[in-house]
């Protein structure tokens, strides 16, 4: 809960976030229903809500995994995005599902010092 608020605070002013408070809102509900865990500990706390203009993505990485039920998070894409962009969310989270595999893909992407060391380690990013 703490990550994913830290998460949410990143977003306060972006001007694709109409209402922080309705995203927050929807990212939680969303995390009570079905909490979206990956293997190798990846999170994708998300939500589609009119509360976001366009398609928004908060990345964290947890150099010290953070427990969550049995799985150990260390690695977090939170997501909003528009009721209507569909399709987006959609290739967003396939993108993800299909790129992010892996305990030393994820070691390397938690590793990273800055925004181009992380996006460089995703397969073809050269």
């Amino acid at each position: 809960i703490e990550a994913i608020e830290k998460m949410l605070g990143a977003l306060k002013g972006h001007p694709s976030v109409i209402d922080l408070a309705a995203l927050t809102s929807v990212i939680f509900e969303r995390q009570k229903e079905d909490p979206p865990i990956f293997p190798g500990g990846i999170a994708f706390p998300h939500g589609r809500t009119n509360s976001v203009r366009s398609l928004v993505l908060v990345t964290a990485t947890c150099p010290e995994p953070i427990p969550f039920r049995e799985t150990p998070i260390r690695l977090i894409f939170l997501i909003g995005v528009p009721k209507l962009a569909i399709t987006d969310y959609l290739e967003m989270t396939s993108f993800l599902a299909r790129h992010v595999q892996g305990v030393e893909l994820v070691d390397r992407l938690v590793q990273a010092n800055d925004l181009s060391s992380f996006l460089g380690e995703f397969p073809g990013a050269a």
